[in-house]
């Protein structure tokens, strides 16, 4: 068994364990959970709120569980009104943006919550973020889901 068998085999029953599927089972980095896959997300999640799409935008965005649809679906669109995300800040982010693991981008502390939240290690999660523009992105099989987003329409 190679490193990165155990690696994912470990993950796999991580997820097991926390009530997961194996569906939900995030993939590791060299499987397709890349920095163009984060910033395709982040640009067509954009997309869907400018055009006010938001069951497009709930398939990409990631809500607290127990959280009602209508509700996501309210607070997805106050997203770009707030300056939470624009295409234009997701080009600079894609640009200049420093691209990690969760844990390289954000640190331990904060995904915590987030961790416990969603009932996942802090392995799972990936970031993205430039001075106070951030987004952080959960790998699900073969897609991420954007967990958080903060300041990106915010990006001139």
């Amino acid at each position: 068994m190679t490193r990165r068998t155990i690696l994912t085999a470990a993950a796999l029953a991580a997820a097991l364990l926390v009530g997961a599927t194996t569906a939900a089972t995030p993939a590791r980095a060299d499987e397709g959970a890349t920095k163009e896959a984060a910033v395709k997300a982040l640009k067509d999640l954009a997309a869907a709120l400018e055009a006010q799409d938001f069951d497009k935008a709930l398939t990409i965005l990631l809500g607290p569980p127990g959280v009602p649809p209508e509700k996501l679906k309210e607070g997805a669109g106050k997203l770009i009104e707030r300056k939470e995300i624009s295409s234009k800040g997701v080009d600079i982010l894609a640009d200049k943006g420093k691209w990690g693991s969760g844990e390289e981008v954000f640190g331990a502390d904060k995904l915590k919550r987030y961790a416990t939240a969603l009932k996942v290690e802090n392995s799972v999660f990936y970031g993205l973020k430039h001075d106070n523009a951030e987004a952080l992105f959960l790998w699900e099989k073969d897609h991420f889901r954007v967990v958080d987003l903060d300041n990106i329409g915010k990006l001139e």
